[in-house]
């Protein structure tokens, strides 16, 4: 399980390694879509939810205890818009602790799920048997425990959505937005004015600040109290620019990535129309895939043997790269709202989340009012970054959570 789980941090940094491809005109193939779900609790017909305002919860159920040692969850279906703001829905699942009071502290977790099965996020594994969702999941079950055992509930949203579109990221920012939504305005659930935080590494540090970033126009009256990410792929350009040419061992997720735009934006990210047949091969095989299988089956592969005539060039794939730029906080000029309370922390020498555009995207934040506790460490990769970071983002929570002082770095984060 070590080694897994050192296989999926690595494997998050790569994020989006080639995304950006596919000229509209090329072909009129429809996207590849995952296989739904056959559970009926998460087939949610349009009847019920497109005519819903958006964080609007349509149904929930409460999981044998057993499966939360020590707690309880739930899963939530609720309402949600798309990256266009089409009506659409999404899951979460909500972890408790036993004797969980009113109105106790919530931290939303967002996992890095980065994969192309609706199954791999969350909220599937805490009723499934599937060993590949569960597998997948571990983590976010894992960090789900802990919470609970310091009396802190957990909100882990699915954050790919219902057609599991990875890195489509202002999808992802609705969908964290509405669970919160969801999970306060649920009379139920007791947590209309719980003290809530956010927590984020890598892909979920995205996700996060997405979230963090749409709030004021998407979700006012969603509140943060404290965010705390690490880890942050800011440009997903650079990653078609600098690895998609090449064969790596991290190509599974730049597949993944390369199929989930393609499921959002299936007019500017036009992916299944110029896959070779070998990449066809592997489409069949892989469309229902969570991160470990990806990872495994496409190690040291690239765009030149999964794709016919492809070049990921900026000035010849411009609708699709367009669409990378539009989900990359590098280049979006969204920030968070005044006086938001940032815990950042990156490696100068972790190539899976280069330290530049980060330091730029949060010098924008701090010049637009946020509050920065910014740390940069020496860490030589993306796996030892995570290891070694993470407990402290999370105390660093705690002590927000009971009115802890913060210290201000917008003045002394590097160019």
């Amino acid at each position: 399980m070590k080694r897994l789980t050192t296989r999926l941090l690595a494997a998050a940094g790569a994020l989006t390694l080639t995304v950006g491809l596919i000229n509209p005109e090329a072909a009129q193939a429809a996207a590849t879509m995952p296989t739904p779900i056959l559970d009926p609790f998460f087939n949610v017909p349009a009847a019920q939810y497109v005519h819903k305002p958006h964080g609007k919860l349509l149904r929930s159920r409460k999981l044998p205890a057993f499966l939360v040692p020590g707690g309880n969850a739930t899963q939530m279906v609720f309402s949600t818009r798309d990256t266009f703001n089409r009506p659409t829905y999404a899951t979460a699942v909500l972890v408790k602790p036993a004797n969980f009071p009113k109105n106790g502290k919530v931290v939303v977790f967002n996992d890095f799920i980065n994969s192309l099965g609706i199954g791999c996020q969350p909220s599937f594994s805490y009723s499934s048997l599937n060993p590949e969702w569960n597998t997948r999941s571990f983590i976010a079950m894992w960090y789900s425990a802990i919470a609970a055992r310091y009396g802190y509930a957990l909100l882990i949203p699915d954050h790919e959505g219902m057609k599991a579109a990875y890195t489509a990221n202002i999808l992802a920012g609705h969908i964290v937005l509405d669970a919160v939504r969801a999970m306060k305005n649920t009379p139920d659930f007791g947590m209309q004015r719980s003290w809530t935080g956010m927590l984020g590494y890598s892909g979920g540090s995205m996700v996060s600040l997405w979230a963090a970033n749409l709030r004021a126009e998407y979700a006012p009256d969603v509140h943060f109290s404290a965010i705390a990410i690490g880890g942050t792929p800011t440009d997903l350009q650079y990653y078609g620019v600098r690895f998609g040419n090449r064969p790596n061992d991290a190509f599974g997720l730049a597949f993944a990535s390369l199929v989930g735009l393609e499921r959002e934006y299936p007019k500017s990210m036009r992916v299944t129309p110029r896959l070779s047949k070998h990449g066809k091969n592997k489409m069949r095989v892989l469309k229902n895939a969570c991160s470990p299988r990806l990872l495994q089956s496409l190690k040291g592969e690239s765009v030149n043997t999964i794709f016919n005539g492809v070049s990921l060039n900026p000035a010849q794939e411009r609708s699709a790269f367009r669409v990378l730029r539009e989900n990359s906080l590098y280049y979006d000029q969204r920030h968070p709202t005044r006086g938001t309370k940032l815990y950042v922390f990156g490696s100068r020498t972790d190539i899976g989340a280069p330290i530049r555009p980060l330091r730029a995207t949060i010098r924008r934040y701090c010049a637009t009012g946020s509050r920065v506790q910014y740390i940069e460490v020496n860490d030589p990769n993306h796996v030892s970054t995570a290891f070694h970071n993470i407990p402290a983002a999370a105390q660093w929570l705690f002590q927000m959570s009971n009115g802890g002082k913060m210290r201000n770095d917008c003045r002394r984060i590097p160019r």
